[in-house]
């Protein structure tokens, strides 16, 4: 006879890691929604590409875009089979942004804005706020 791990609820440790996936998979879509929602907010009726092509630095958009980014990165780097590794895709990826803001030299105040856009939002999904 084997010894299977029971977790939370009485859930053995198989069913509590596919509830922490659907948990992380759940609070993303969240996140995605609610930084899709802050972006458009922010440009309105105007796409990103206008903004860009005008000049001028818009800090504000580009720190929420910055935030649906890398909570999109996320997303497509989660396997399909998600396990206990869940929360290492997230962490791979904030390395990765904070790796491109400390190698910039001289970044303008629109690529610090969209990195550290980036930075809070993925924060923001392994912190949850109480």
């Amino acid at each position: 006879m084997s010894c299977i791990e029971v977790g939370a609820a009485g859930m053995t440790g198989e069913e509590h890691e596919r509830g922490r996936s659907a948990d992380l998979r759940a609070s993303l879509r969240a996140h995605e929604d609610a930084a899709a929602d802050a972006l458009n907010a922010v440009v309105g009726e105007g796409a990103l590409c206008a903004v860009a092509r005008s000049g001028q630095a818009f800090p504000a958009a580009k720190y929420r875009e910055g935030a649906l980014s890398a909570l999109t990165e996320v997303r497509r780097a989660l396997p399909p089979d998600l396990s206990a590794a869940d929360t290492s895709v997230v962490l791979a990826v904030t390395e990765r942004w904070r790796s491109r803001l400390l190698r910039m030299r001289d970044p303008g105040p629109d690529w610090v804005a969209y990195l550290n856009g980036g930075l809070d939002a993925l924060q923001h999904l392994v912190e949850p706020r109480p």
